[in-house]
């Protein structure tokens, strides 16, 4: 499907000066990286280590941003906003990541009846007694949060995954395109809220990507 005008620019009428320096030219970079949610397109960075601390040192995208930002020399004026633009070829898969952790690994192994609600691809699932003691990383924490997921649903519908430059829990639904669907997290019924533990909620800092088609 097409990308609306209203995903890449947004136009702020403004009369500018004969001759003045006014004027700003702000580039944009387009990226096939899935780390920028489909549902948020595109992001606003004002340095080469802002996108470096998004992205990671040694990704394409810093590389990118430093040459951009350093220019020329004998500039008169630098650039104030460096935009990148996720650009989706292929269907990709919903995703929700969750707000920085910033909790001890002892704080998982102390919970031994964990529950939540989230909702995978427009089906609810209720998750109930997730046992994390025995736990020794974060990318086991997600993993054994996501087998709970997939065996309250009868199926394998999420991944589990950590990320140390994001610092953020991810599950990813397992179908792709404009079907695939995933909420934020909350609250279950009964036992120890891992959605707040994770920050899997909108409240936390939470983000939601939806699936998407290819975009042309």
């Amino acid at each position: 499907m097409p990308i609306p005008a209203s995903h890449i620019v947004d136009v702020i009428p403004r009369v500018i000066t004969g001759g003045s320096q006014d004027l700003e030219l702000n580039g944009l970079l387009l990226t096939d990286n899935p780390i920028i949610s489909a549902s948020t397109m595109v992001l606003s960075f004002p340095s080469a280590l802002a996108v470096g601390a998004y992205f990671g040192l040694d990704s394409v995208e810093y590389a990118a941003a430093d040459v951009y930002f350093t220019s020329y020399n004998n500039k008169f004026t630098a650039p104030k906003a460096f935009f990148v633009a996720r650009r989706i070829a292929e269907a990709v898969p919903a995703w929700l990541r969750s707000g920085r952790n910033n909790k001890a690994m002892t704080d998982f192994q102390a919970v031994t009846d964990g529950a939540m609600t989230i909702s995978v691809d427009h089906a609810a699932h209720a998750v109930a007694d997730v046992d994390l003691s025995g736990a020794t990383s974060f990318s086991e924490v997600a993993a054994l949060v996501a087998g709970a997921v997939n065996a309250a649903a009868g199926s394998e519908v999420v991944t589990g995954t950590f990320s140390s430059l994001t610092g953020a829990f991810t599950f990813t639904s397992a179908t792709a395109g404009d079907a695939s669907d995933v909420s934020y997290g909350a609250p279950g019924a009964v036992g120890t809220d891992i959605a707040a533990l994770l920050n899997l909620t909108e409240a936390a800092g939470a983000v939601l990507s939806q699936g998407s088609g290819p975009l042309t």
